[in-house]
């Protein structure tokens, strides 16, 4: 199995390498409360690294959203994992158009062998009453909305919980199948 069992090891783990890379202030190396739960399942997933969150903000009327790529060919049934748990709640797994290319691998020859699909989990609502703009909309229409889609977080996270083991395949499985 390609499951990784300490989530919050390996979110532990990928802030650890972000403020060695990077010079960040403290305070933008935290992981917002309200997100954390979602944050480490994801990151608990094989191929699923998060890149950037947002629990939400009532008082801005800021709904919740992830950022996160999918590194990892064996990450293929975490991701249908992800988009099943989302749909089931009112939330979008959104695979944006550009490619984010792993740093590590360019000095490979052939840096087309690892390409990472970057993606946008937010709720359904972030894509209602946009009128003319290309892409979503991460404001709400009402603090309720906020705090609706905020509660939402932790049903997600259990869901992905309760469900990973019924989304995990081995390439041989997979290839039996085809």
């Amino acid at each position: 199995m390609f499951r990784k069992t300490d989530s919050n090891l390996k979110t532990s783990q990928i802030l650890q390498k972000i403020e060695k890379s990077r010079s960040f202030h403290e305070s933008e190396l935290k992981i917002e409360p309200e997100i954390l739960s979602l944050v480490n399942e994801l990151n608990g997933l094989t191929g699923i690294i998060t890149n950037e969150s947002c629990g939400g903000h009532p008082e801005k009327l800021q709904l919740p959203w992830i950022r996160f790529t999918l590194d990892d060919p064996h990450g293929l049934d975490q991701l249908a994992l992800v988009s099943v748990s989302t749909t089931t709640f009112g939330w979008l797994l959104v695979c944006e158009p550009n490619l984010a290319v792993n740093p590590d691998t360019l000095k490979i020859p052939s840096f087309l062998k690892k390409i990472s699909f970057r993606f946008l989990l937010l709720p359904a609502a972030a894509f209602r009453n946009r009128e003319s703009l290309p892409g979503p909309l991460i404001t709400a229409e009402s603090r309720e909305q906020v705090e609706k889609e905020q509660e939402k977080i932790s049903l997600i996270a259990d869901f992905i919980l309760k469900n990973r083991d019924k989304f995990e395949y081995t390439l041989e499985e997979v290839r039996k199948t085809v």
